[in-house]
């Protein structure tokens, strides 16, 4: 999940921030030891709709008057894995951490009168990078090579150049 610090610099007042959305992970990965193993994923965070009220121009990046936007993130984590298995190695306790190579947009729109937007309003602006990324869980396996878990990530990235921004992925 985004708070408003993530897209704010400060500037914007009556911050409202939508967090209804679904965030989508895929996840390979393979375990040398049963204690030991490495993993891939890829994760789209859900998109965060958000509104707020540029009160003068001193910031660098809105227009006076009222915006809204989109807050995006996805990328690829690698990781290691530490497990311990219990009850005949049907479940397993975890503890992860890694790379999370991370791409993030922010798209801000001024609320014009009329619905329409002048040319150039509309402004993208796009991060990339790599941060930590680190994590809980627990498992259940089911089938000799498919498991149910259920964990907890989290890592920093960026919008607009102006901060960190921590994700924090649930995943039951």
């Amino acid at each position: 999940d985004l708070t408003s610090r993530a897209w704010n610099d400060g500037t914007l007042t009556g911050r409202k921030l939508d967090h209804d959305g679904t965030t989508l992970k895929a996840i390979v990965g393979y375990r040398f030891t049963p204690h030991l193993g490495l993993e891939l994923s890829y994760v789209h965070f859900k998109d965060n709709q958000f509104s707020g009220f540029e009160p003068n121009s001193a910031s660098t990046f809105w227009k006076p008057g009222p915006v809204h936007g989109e807050a995006r993130a996805k990328g690829v984590t690698l990781e290691g894995l530490l497990q311990w298995p219990f009850l005949h190695k049907r479940f397993a306790l975890l503890a992860k951490a890694g790379w999370f190579f991370w791409d993030t947009t922010m798209i801000s729109r001024p609320t014009v009168a009329g619905g329409t937007l002048a040319l150039g309003d509309e402004q993208y602006v796009h991060d990339d990078g790599v941060s930590w990324v680190y994590g809980v869980g627990a498992e259940m396996r089911f089938k000799q090579r498919w498991h149910l878990r259920v964990e907890w990530e989290h890592s920093l990235v960026a919008f607009a150049g102006e901060t960190d921004a921590a994700l924090d992925v649930t995943l039951a």
